[in-house]
This record gives C-alpha cells, structure tokens and sequence, in this order.
C-alpha cells in the first residue's frame, strides 16, 4: 500500500509540474529528436569506418612501441648474459633482434668463442661489421672496458685483461663486478695479498658475502689455485713478458706464442683473417698447424678454403688439407647460383639467402663490408 502511494503522489506531482512548466514538454521532444539523430550517425557506414580506423591506429602506435621496447629489452639482456657468462641465452636472445648491432654481434660472437663454436657457427649471424665484430678495443664508450676485460680474461690474457679492468675502474670505481675480475686475475698471478685486499673490499657488500667465501678458500690454502682446471689452464695462457699492443692480431699472435694450445686464441686468429678475406693466410696457419685436428675442417672455414683453391687454380696437397666432395658440389651450385647476378649483389642477396644465407660463399659476396661498403658505427651512446 505505502509505495502504491508514493506512486500516486509522484504522478500527481508530475501532472501538477506539466501544468504549471508547459515548456518542459518541448525540451522532451528537443532531447528525443536529437537522441535519434546520434543514433542515426553512430550507424553510418562513415562513423563506423572513421572509428574502425581510429581503433587501428591505435593499436599500430601500441604495437609499434611495444616492438621498439622489447627490441631495446632484448639489446640489454644480451649484454647481462655476455656479463654473466650465460652464452645460451646471448646466441638465443641476439637471434631475435631485427636491427642489425655490433655490440650484440660481438656478444653473440663471444659466447660462441666460450663454447668452442666460433668457426662452425659464426656465419649464423649476419657479420656486417667483418672482423670488427671480433674485438671492440678500438671503440671508446663506458661498456668497453668491462667487454674487454672480460674478453681477455677468458682468452687467457690477465695482463690486458688487468689493463681494461683499471680503465673500467676510472669509470665506475668500485664496482662490485671490477672488484670480482681483479680478485680472480690476482689469483691466476699468484699474488695472494692484492686478491686478499680486494676480497675484504667486496665483503663489504652484503649481496657479496656468498662469493667472497667461495674464492677465499683460494687465499687460504693456495695449493687450490693449481688444482683449480680454469686457474691452472689461464697460468699456462699468459705470455711471459707485460705485452700491450693496439692490434688485437698481435695480441692474439703472442697468446699463442706463449701457449699454442690457446684454441679460442687460435680460432679468433683465423675467424678475423676469415672475415677480413684473407684466405691466403687463412689456408697456411691451417695447414701448418699441429695441434688441432685438419679434418673434419669446421664448417666455415672449408668453405673458405673451397673458395681460395677454386681462386688459385690449384687444389690442396694430399695429407695437409682435406676438403670434402659433398662442400666442393655445394659450391657449384653456387657459382651457378650467383652467376645470373653479376655485380648486383643486393638482389643476389635477397634471392640466394634461404640457401646459401649461412655459407662463407654468400657472407664474401653479399655481406662482406668489402662489397657492401657498409660503415657500421662502433660508437654507442652513452645514457
């Protein structure tokens, strides 16, 4: 009964308004036109398209820096894993990478130096810069120095590696990663009070507490150094005389001359004579070297070597070199393959890439920077 009647009162009270505010029923009709209109324009074929399109837009602009992010993402995950040693994730995340970028490009080339894949799976990656992808000491930016203190110090070199470290230092002093470096380079050197005072250093942070116990167990009892395979191995590596050269090749030519089992040394040797197209020194330091293996001969440098002989008019020596058929028909089949092309090495590129993309044959004819004439900056920004 009660809300019956607040029903009866509101539509007395209505009745009793329209009566006095005669107007009223006219701002209704006004509103009700004007309703329909909207609708009659929300409907048309022209707003739905202008909205469709609007929509798309949007989405473009939200798709296009959600790209631009992750592409950026990626660059700096790829420097994390090559600081940290995880060469998986470099060669898996650098594949992702649309742009080309030779601080990635050298991360991705390093990590396969640490597994020994460096000349069987460098062409995998579109080497633009050449053998300036190999060695960054040329290039000046903060990054630097820990890349090639790092670089160094698993070549095997610790008084070049304690030189980029000291220049990371005047960067960023103290660093926790510098003081890690220096305490492991001091330990390959024997020199127990430097790697003590650097340790007491890095205790300091308690996010370091773990590690500095773990590489004090080195100081305590030294005999330990020996016996460790990665010390021992890097005491063997060191040329015996201080030896700063702004040559990378000279650097890599006395790693070898100190220990010429150095295979990560040798194989950069030969990758930065492979990428530079100077097959002829390429082909002598294979066959006269004695210590590691002529055949099966790693993927690139066969091809390489393919090239030089078809070029000299000669084949090799029986027992030197061996060189397999199924390579040699390979590279038939792109000599016919590049012929119609001529010079026009772009459109050659385009079209031979899915079947020679990872070959050393395509790298010298379609992405060497001797033919592309490319000029890939070093210097990075600093932000």
């Amino acid at each position: 009964r009660f809300h019956s009647k607040v029903v009866d009162v509101h539509s007395e009270k209505g009745s009793t308004e329209e009566t006095i505010h005669p107007g009223k029923n006219e701002n209704r009709v006004l509103k009700t036109s004007l309703s329909i209109t909207l609708m009659k324009i929300w409907k048309s074929p022209v707003f739905v398209m202008s909205g469709q399109l609007a929509v798309i837009l949007v989405l473009s602009i939200y798709c296009l820096t959600t790209a631009f992010d992750q592409e950026k993402k990626n660059q700096l995950l790829v420097s994390f894993y090559g600081a940290n040693g995880d060469w998986d994730n470099v060669i898996k995340t650098a594949k992702t990478l649309q742009d080309y970028d030779i601080f990635v490009n050298f991360e991705y080339n390093k990590a396969l130096a640490n597994k020994g894949k460096l000349e069987e799976n460098l062409l995998n990656y579109k080497q633009l810069a050449g053998s300036s992808s190999l060695f960054l000491d040329g290039a000046v930016t903060s990054d630097v120095p820990f890349i090639c203190s790092d670089q160094y110090y698993d070549l095997g070199f610790m008084h070049e590696s304690l030189h980029w470290t000291f220049e990371a230092q005047t960067i960023f002093p103290n660093s926790p990663r510098l003081m890690k470096r220096l305490v492991q380079i001091n330990l390959v050197r024997g020199k127990y009070e430097l790697a003590q005072k650097f340790l007491n250093r890095l205790n300091d942070n308690m996010l370091y507490h773990d590690w500095v116990a773990s590489y004090q167990k080195y100081i305590n009892d030294t005999s330990l150094v020996t016996k460790d395979p990665v010390f021992s191995w890097k005491r063997k590596c060191e040329p015996r005389e201080a030896f700063t050269a702004s040559s990378y090749v000279q650097k890599l030519d006395k790693l070898l001359e100190a220990n010429p089992a150095n295979r990560m040394a040798y194989e950069y040797l030969l990758c930065s004579f492979l990428l530079d197209g100077d097959l002829g020194t390429l082909e002598s330091s294979v066959r006269e070297n004695d210590i590691f293996p002529k055949y099966p001969l790693p993927r690139s440098w066969e091809e390489a070597l393919i090239l030089y002989y078809y070029m000299a008019g000669k084949m090799p020596v029986q027992g030197e070199i061996k060189l397999s058929k199924e390579k040699q028909v390979q590279f038939v089949s792109f000599l016919k393959a590049i012929k119609p092309f001529g010079n026009d090495w772009q459109s050659a590129r385009r079209s031979l890439e899915k079947e020679f993309g990872t070959s050393y044959w395509y790298y010298v004819r379609c992405l060497s920077p001797r033919i592309t004439k490319a000029q890939v900056k070093k210097q990075k920004d600093d932000d």
